[in-house]
């Protein structure tokens, strides 16, 4: 995640992103004149800075804390469903079921490696949105067989309980989902 972060972060361009025009001081609402090429430049730069720390910061801190709250929710979930898991367990197993998600950002990168430059449209087909139109990613359908795979272990559940279980709560993930678009 963190190499995705790194080869998108050095070749995004963001001249796309900037206005051109800016407000007039002093002048009527809606008056705009055009920016110099130093104004340009000097946004472009901040966007570009600002884009490179959004990512790092997310591949850093959001990548372990994802996986953390997915362990506390296997956790909690395979104390629900009457086994008995310790956090250990459920987080070597969201570790795992991380790992599909893991070569997916590989592949991203090699992705990205073949372009020179990269526009914000771009890292949205970058990013995955190339595979919207498959029902569901099959990287995280593959992390799911993972998890179910090793719920039982990790839970101390019948191979049963732990099937149903995992994918009770995928159907319900991707319900939620589909209400939030």
């Amino acid at each position: 995640m963190f190499a995705f972060a790194l080869v998108v972060g050095s070749r995004l361009d963001l001249t796309s992103e900037v206005q051109v025009t800016a407000p007039v001081e002093g002048g009527k609402p809606g008056e705009e004149t055009l920016k110099g090429e130093h104004e340009i430049g000097e946004e472009v730069a901040r966007a570009h800075a600002m884009k490179q720390v959004t990512l790092a910061l997310g591949a850093g801190f959001g990548t372990p804390a994802r996986l953390l709250l997915l362990a506390v929710l296997l956790y909690l979930v395979g104390r629900y469903v009457g086994g008995r898991p310790t956090l250990r367990r459920t987080m070597s197993l969201a570790s795992y079921a991380a790992l599909p998600l893991a070569l997916e950002a590989l592949i991203l990168v090699g992705a990205a490696l073949r372009r020179p430059r990269l526009t914000p449209a771009d890292l949205g087909l970058l990013s995955g949105e190339a595979l919207t139109r498959l029902p569901v990613n099959p990287f995280l359908l593959w992390g799911v067989v993972l998890c179910a795979l090793g719920f039982p272990m990790a839970a101390s559940v019948s191979r049963t309980k732990a099937v149903l279980t995992v994918t009770v709560c995928f159907v319900l993930l991707l319900c939620l989902k589909a209400m939030s678009r």
